[in-house]
């Protein structure tokens, strides 16, 4: 039985790249009992880092205030996006660029559609080590809602989504933070 944990921490105003690799390393060292170091980081083509010796898949993602990892023991590569909801955020042309068709129906018939589908759309990506402006290779998301884990958070009055692919089942989540299962 595949075991992941959610780890979710408020950063603040911390310069989140050198945040986000101490909080990978501080996360698994300390509740996985490893001692890794920056040095042991490799990256794959598209800059996404994993940990030779580790035996778990992981991976990070940032929004505002949250950074967001997930561990996961199935070795298979798994992908996270937080997005924080944007008041007055232009969403039309990135929409035509990234989402199908039918992904941009699916947007406009649910509260904060655009938010919601680009978390899920960045964590396929990412599981795949690709990038957000290639995302039309990467097919519908809406054909395969059941892939994904997606989540509503409220953080400091701020809503955020969040999703993971692929789905991760059962999933240890932080008790410290409203959160909310989606789908």
């Amino acid at each position: 039985m595949n075991e992941s944990r959610l780890f979710i921490k408020d950063i603040g105003g911390f310069d989140k790249k050198i945040s986000s690799y101490e909080y990978i390393l501080s996360s698994i060292n300390s509740n996985y009992l490893m001692c890794f170091t920056k040095e042991d980081f490799s990256f794959g083509e598209n800059g996404k880092p994993y940990l030779d010796a580790f035996s778990h898949s992981f991976n990070l993602s940032h929004s505002e205030d949250l950074i967001a990892l997930i561990v996961s023991d199935n070795k298979d590569d798994v992908g996270i996006d937080i997005q924080v909801v944007r008041d007055r955020y232009s969403t039309e042309k990135i929409a035509e660029r990234a989402f199908s068709e039918r992904e941009r129906a699916w947007m406009s018939d649910k509260e904060d559609g655009f938010f919601r589908l680009w978390s899920m759309k960045e964590a396929l990506i990412k599981a795949h080590g690709g990038s957000i402006w290639d995302a039309r290779r990467y097919g519908d998301v809406t054909s395969r809602l059941s892939d994904f884990d997606s989540f509503f958070i409220i953080h400091k009055e701020k809503r955020y989504y969040l999703s993971i692919y692929p789905s991760q089942g059962e999933i240890s989540l932080p008790s410290e933070f409203s959160i909310t299962r989606l789908l």
